[in-house]
């Protein structure tokens, strides 16, 4: 998961289906904890699943579990919510008592609650009107920041101007004496050296593009400005430090200063990192210098001396110092530049997946006779993860397929398993078009499930077929939002949809249902960026007022009726912005002598 993103799932009070949520929720969180603390977060939310349907329904098998997932940055929350009679609240459920003597003596209650409460960092419940609402909380752990700092030439000003004031007092300390007007002449030299070291370096490092080269530049540099024997470049990753770049005749360095692990190292230089000098195994100098950015570490050069050359100067530190830092400075640079040239190659192939999922959308709907289309589709981001189609089959009979379907997230990823399902979907009515539509949902999983595994996604899709000749209509749902039907007589409900998303089970057998669509009936299927859509305090609108708003929308022409369905979307998340794609498609049964709206 990233941050900000939402999963949610909605499943009936069956252990089998709390089993497979629970591998679903197991799934989501797994990149974001260790393998131990998955476990853990595992078995607390099959505990909590467990209390509500045991407990709360009392193994009643039809009723409504409502699971939400959230990555808030820096916690993970999930959301259980039922309609239980029964409430259960682990913060006010007894705990077993530990303080036996013996083992045998310990109770056998209790023990969900206690795994609750110590696999949790914060656990509240709410009871409103007639459902319970359980938040349960996990702190991520840390991670390494990864800002951008912005170039800062003027960095290498200050130091410019740190060796011009160094120089003007040697040569006022020239006048003391003649043994220290001799010393002085020596380091001015050095000085006047290492400042024209430093300039080249500034001015070759300008052009380089390649990392290794820059790295090896850097301990070349150094290892001229301080007189060292031998360089070494380590630069951070997430993980720890890495031998980037090395040069001379490398002695035998202490465990603690050659370590992987990041910690390890920044306590062996520790002392280094101050402008002072450590030793290696053989007492030979060593000198550390931190490779720093704007806000963080980027790497530690350590320079070294054979046997019997003099230890370092403060005056050799300074300057290798100075070069530390305009290495720091060209890292940053050269990693900006490279992130620019990914931004604009991401932007060419995000254009180039919005034009191609855009022409996966119907331009033109299918002239079926008795039949009144609509489709529409807009991505939260340039490109989304909702796919909609009116399929036509090669035997017409009469009837009209159609299809629509939401892939986990936004973005490319979202966008490229809609693409997906697309040439899936295609291929399996070409190959058998007189399948119905669970039979056809069920080889469509069973194709995908995979891929979805393979890059941890999940699909909701609802495919139905209208008959016009017979007067019904068939579906079958993969967890998809409930599509919603207006008889002619203007009563409107949302019709059953309990069967699982794709992405969990390959085998699952999706089940297919008909019913009546008379004449002057009309269906409305669509995405949950409907019903999730949040307003400015973070409510969100459900689907209580997108079933009222379309009931009383019947009067109107269906492509009026839908247009303002999604200027009501749009409206309800103009403050905080489109955060989910929506699409919907509309289906009506015309009687006869109807005009199409």
């Amino acid at each position: 998961m990233h941050i900000g993103e939402t999963r949610s799932l909605c499943f009936l009070s069956r252990l089998d289906d709390a089993r497979r949520a629970t591998r679903y929720f197991r799934h989501a969180v797994q990149s974001l904890f260790p393998p131990t603390v998955c476990d853990l977060l595992e078995l607390a939310v099959s505990e909590a699943l467990t209390n509500i349907i045991r407990h709360g329904y009392g193994l009643a098998s039809d009723q409504p579990i409502g699971l939400e997932i959230h990555h808030r940055g820096t916690t993970l929350e999930l959301i259980l919510e039922d309609a239980a009679a029964v409430s259960f609240n682990p913060m006010e459920a007894p705990l077993p008592r530990l303080d036996v003597e013996r083992i045998q003596d310990l109770p056998e209650g209790g023990w969900g609650v206690y795994l609750i409460r110590q696999a949790m960092d914060e656990i509240t419940y709410v009871r409103a009107g007639n459902r319970n609402r359980l938040r349960l909380c996990k702190r991520l752990p840390d991670s390494l920041a990864a800002a951008i700092p912005p170039a800062c030439v003027a960095f290498r000003e200050t130091q410019t101007a740190a060796l011009a004031a160094a120089v003007d007092t040697l040569r006022r300390e020239l006048t003391l004496s003649e043994q220290s007007t001799r010393e002085m002449a020596e380091e001015l030299s050095t000085a006047y050296e290492s400042l024209n070291i430093f300039y080249t370096f500034s001015r070759d490092v300008s052009t380089l593009t390649s990392e290794g080269v820059l790295c090896g530049k850097i301990v070349d540099n150094a290892m001229v400005s301080a007189e060292a024997s031998w360089g070494i470049l380590r630069l951070c990753t997430p993980m720890g430090f890495r031998l980037t770049a090395s040069a001379g005749n490398l002695p035998v360095l202490p465990e603690a200063v050659l370590a992987v692990d990041a910690d390890a190292l920044e306590n062996a230089v520790a002392a280094a990192l101050q402008e002072q000098v450590t030793r290696d195994a053989a007492g030979n100098p060593v000198m550390g210098l931190p490779i720093a950015g704007m806000d963080r570490l980027l790497g530690v050069l350590l320079l070294g001396r054979r046997a019997g050359r003099n230890n370092f100067s403060a005056g050799d530190a300074k300057l290798a110092r100075a070069l530390a830092d305009q290495a720091g400075i060209s890292l940053e640079n050269q990693r900006m530049v490279r992130e620019v040239l990914d931004a604009r190659l991401a932007r060419q192939e995000l254009d180039i997946a919005h034009q191609l999922q855009q022409q996966l959308y119907p331009r033109q709907l299918p002239q079926i006779p008795g039949l009144n289309l609509f489709a529409q589709g807009i991505a939260a981001r340039q490109v989304g993860g909702d796919y909609l189609a009116f399929l036509t089959r090669r035997d017409p009979d009469g009837s009209l397929d159609f299809i629509i379907a939401d892939a986990m997230g936004k973005g490319m990823s979202a966008a490229f398993f809609s693409i997906l399902t697309h040439i899936t979907c295609r291929s399996i009515l070409d190959l058998d078009p007189v399948s119905p539509p669970g039979k056809i949902l069920t080889a469509f999983n069973r194709i995908m499930t995979p891929d979805f595994e393979r890059f941890g996604m999940y699909m909701t899709v609802l495919y139905g077929r209208v008959d016009t000749r017979h007067s019904v209509l068939t579906y079958a749902s993969a967890g998809h939002c409930p599509p919603l039907l207006t008889l002619p007589d203007g009563t409107t409900s949302a019709l059953e949809t309990v069967d699982f998303m794709m992405g969990v089970e390959a085998d699952l057998i999706y089940q297919e249902r008909s019913l009546p669509f008379p004449p002057g009936a009309r269906l409305l299927v669509y995405t949950d960026g409907f019903t999730d859509v949040t307003d400015s305090q973070g409510n969100m609108r459900g689907l209580a007022p997108l079933v009222q708003s379309w009931g009383k929308l019947a009067p109107l022409p269906l492509a009026d009726a839908c247009r303002e369905l999604i200027n009501q979307a749009l409206a309800a998340a103009a403050e905080g912005g489109l955060q989910d794609d929506i699409a919907l498609l509309a289906i009506e049964h015309q009687a006869a002598g109807g005009q199409g709206g």
